[in-house]
């Protein structure tokens, strides 16, 4: 949008149009009192329902998230929150495109993301004093990345290593950085 499609060598162009997005993701933000220390929690922890990863992808591109991702920033740095309380952040890999409203289908993905994350941690759900949830459509809005891809390019084994593309571009003092 900058330079204009004519700038660019039409072998590069090519090149570029053939990469895919990665995954964007549903996003529950909470405060809690649970005690993730006598849960024996970690930081960061990832949890699976099934060990086929490609039948996980297949259900990330459905809408109902990839495995989720549990986030306590307050284990690290209890500043983070009041005495006795926590940060938890739960994350799940999910498709920007669901056939449908984002803005109706968030507080669904929310809801299965407390689900997944109580079978976790009894007692969590209960324990929660505030939550607020993001969708790919939230992640699109602040990050401007399009369709909310929170990896920018897929990490495919088509798209990693060599056939990442390159910082430097046909174009004298052009560099990529970040995850595009």
């Amino acid at each position: 949008e900058m330079i204009g499609a004519e700038a660019v060598p039409a072998s590069y162009l090519r090149r570029m149009r053939k990469l895919t997005r990665s995954k964007s993701a549903a996003v529950l933000f909470g405060a809690t009192d649970f005690d993730f220390h006598a849960a024996g929690a970690k930081h960061e922890m990832f949890f699976y329902d099934d060990f086929d990863h490609d039948r996980e992808y297949r259900r990330a591109a459905s809408g109902d998230g990839a495995g989720f991702l549990v986030t306590v920033p307050t284990l690290v740095d209890p500043s983070l929150a009041a005495d006795g309380k926590h940060l938890v952040v739960l994350t799940t890999l999910v498709d920007y495109d669901v056939g449908g409203s984002w803005r109706e289908q968030k507080a669904r993905a929310a809801d299965s993301l407390l689900v997944r994350a109580e079978r976790e941690f009894p007692g969590l759900t209960s324990s929660l004093c505030f939550t607020e949830g993001a969708s790919p459509r939230t992640m699109e809005r602040y990050t401007l990345n399009t369709a909310g891809a929170i990896y920018g390019w897929e990490l495919s084994p088509s798209q990693v290593g060599v056939a990442r593309p390159s910082q430097r571009t046909p174009i004298a003092g052009l560099y990529l950085a970040g995850h595009w």
